[in-house]
Protein backbone atom coordinates (compact mmCIF):
# COMPACT_ATOMS: atom_id res chain seq x y z
CA UNK A 1 0.00 0.00 0.00
CA UNK A 2 2.89 2.40 0.78
CA UNK A 3 4.31 1.52 -2.67
CA UNK A 4 1.46 2.43 -4.64
CA UNK A 5 0.92 5.72 -2.38
CA UNK A 6 4.37 7.03 -2.79
CA UNK A 7 3.73 6.18 -6.72
CA UNK A 8 0.59 8.10 -7.38
CA UNK A 9 2.42 10.99 -5.30
CA UNK A 10 5.02 10.65 -7.93
CA UNK A 11 2.41 10.66 -10.76
CA UNK A 12 0.59 13.66 -8.90
CA UNK A 13 4.10 15.60 -9.07
CA UNK A 14 4.59 15.03 -12.37
CA UNK A 15 1.63 16.09 -13.65
CA UNK A 16 1.71 19.25 -11.71
CA UNK A 17 5.53 19.89 -13.30
CA UNK A 18 3.86 19.56 -16.80
CA UNK A 19 0.75 21.57 -16.51
CA UNK A 20 2.91 24.33 -15.05
CA UNK A 21 6.34 24.38 -17.38
CA UNK A 22 4.16 23.15 -20.60
CA UNK A 23 1.04 25.79 -20.05
CA UNK A 24 1.73 28.37 -22.78
CA UNK A 25 -1.56 30.08 -23.82
CA UNK A 26 -5.16 30.97 -21.81
CA UNK A 27 -8.12 29.03 -21.31
CA UNK A 28 -11.26 30.38 -22.08
CA UNK A 29 -14.66 29.84 -19.94
CA UNK A 30 -17.83 30.01 -21.48
CA UNK A 31 -21.00 29.40 -18.46
CA UNK A 32 -23.78 31.31 -17.82
CA UNK A 33 -23.24 33.73 -20.50
CA UNK A 34 -20.07 35.50 -18.68
CA UNK A 35 -16.73 34.61 -20.16
CA UNK A 36 -13.78 33.52 -18.22
CA UNK A 37 -10.07 33.47 -18.85
CA UNK A 38 -7.45 31.89 -16.80
CA UNK A 39 -3.92 30.54 -17.32
CA UNK A 40 -3.08 26.78 -17.63
CA UNK A 41 -1.38 26.67 -13.93
CA UNK A 42 -3.94 29.07 -11.85
CA UNK A 43 -6.83 26.01 -13.71
CA UNK A 44 -4.75 23.47 -12.40
CA UNK A 45 -4.24 25.23 -9.27
CA UNK A 46 -7.83 25.67 -8.56
CA UNK A 47 -8.46 21.92 -9.59
CA UNK A 48 -6.11 20.74 -7.24
CA UNK A 49 -7.40 23.14 -4.62
CA UNK A 50 -10.67 21.80 -5.14
CA UNK A 51 -10.06 18.37 -4.79
CA UNK A 52 -7.94 18.71 -1.46
CA UNK A 53 -10.96 20.56 0.07
CA UNK A 54 -13.24 17.62 -1.23
CA UNK A 55 -10.44 15.17 0.17
CA UNK A 56 -10.66 16.86 4.02
CA UNK A 57 -14.95 17.04 3.76
CA UNK A 58 -14.78 13.34 3.39
CA UNK A 59 -12.04 12.67 6.10
CA UNK A 60 -14.14 14.97 8.29
CA UNK A 61 -17.21 13.19 7.20
CA UNK A 62 -15.33 9.78 8.12
CA UNK A 63 -14.47 10.86 11.64
CA UNK A 64 -18.03 12.15 12.07
CA UNK A 65 -19.32 8.87 11.09
CA UNK A 66 -17.33 7.38 13.31
CA UNK A 67 -17.82 9.37 16.73
CA UNK A 68 -21.65 9.37 16.02
CA UNK A 69 -21.32 5.08 15.71
CA UNK A 70 -19.20 4.81 19.10
CA UNK A 71 -21.90 7.46 20.96
CA UNK A 72 -24.47 5.23 19.38
CA UNK A 73 -22.95 2.17 20.70
CA UNK A 74 -22.26 4.02 24.19
CA UNK A 75 -25.62 4.90 25.00
CA UNK A 76 -27.15 1.62 23.77
CA UNK A 77 -24.51 0.27 26.80
CA UNK A 78 -25.85 2.66 29.20
CA UNK A 79 -29.77 1.76 28.28
CA UNK A 80 -28.65 -1.59 28.96
CA UNK A 81 -26.84 -0.83 32.08
CA UNK A 82 -29.70 1.43 33.40
CA UNK A 83 -32.98 -1.05 32.69
CA UNK A 84 -30.73 -3.42 34.22
CA UNK A 85 -30.60 -1.75 37.27
CA UNK A 86 -34.08 -1.15 37.44
CA UNK A 87 -34.80 -4.34 37.16
CA UNK A 88 -32.33 -5.59 40.37
CA UNK A 89 -34.04 -2.35 42.11
CA UNK A 90 -37.40 -3.74 41.64
CA UNK A 91 -36.48 -7.18 42.62
CA UNK A 92 -34.69 -5.70 45.69
CA UNK A 93 -37.81 -3.71 46.37
CA UNK A 94 -40.24 -7.23 45.75
CA UNK A 95 -37.47 -9.52 48.26
CA UNK A 96 -37.75 -6.14 51.05
CA UNK A 97 -41.51 -6.25 50.32
CA UNK A 98 -41.60 -10.18 51.09
CA UNK A 99 -39.33 -10.04 53.96
CA UNK A 100 -41.12 -7.41 55.82
CA UNK A 101 -44.66 -8.77 55.35
CA UNK A 102 -42.90 -12.12 56.79
CA UNK A 103 -41.51 -10.09 59.86
CA UNK A 104 -44.74 -7.67 60.26
CA UNK A 105 -47.63 -9.52 58.82
CA UNK A 106 -49.69 -8.61 56.11
CA UNK A 107 -49.88 -5.08 55.47
CA UNK A 108 -52.58 -2.30 55.92
CA UNK A 109 -54.29 -0.89 53.19
CA UNK A 110 -52.51 2.50 53.77
CA UNK A 111 -49.21 1.43 53.52
CA UNK A 112 -49.66 -0.04 50.70
CA UNK A 113 -51.20 3.00 48.89
CA UNK A 114 -48.29 4.86 50.38
CA UNK A 115 -45.52 2.66 49.27
CA UNK A 116 -47.37 2.85 45.90
CA UNK A 117 -47.35 6.52 46.14
CA UNK A 118 -43.74 6.86 46.88
CA UNK A 119 -42.98 4.11 43.96
CA UNK A 120 -44.82 6.18 41.53
CA UNK A 121 -42.70 9.53 42.50
CA UNK A 122 -39.66 7.76 42.24
CA UNK A 123 -40.40 6.91 38.70
CA UNK A 124 -40.97 10.43 37.64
Amino acid sequence: MILIAVLLLAAVGAATAGVIVGANGNIIFDNFKETITASGPWVFALGAACGLIAALALWIGRIGARRNRLRRRQMRTLRKERDREHADLAREREELHAERERIHGSPSADETESEQDEYAAAKR
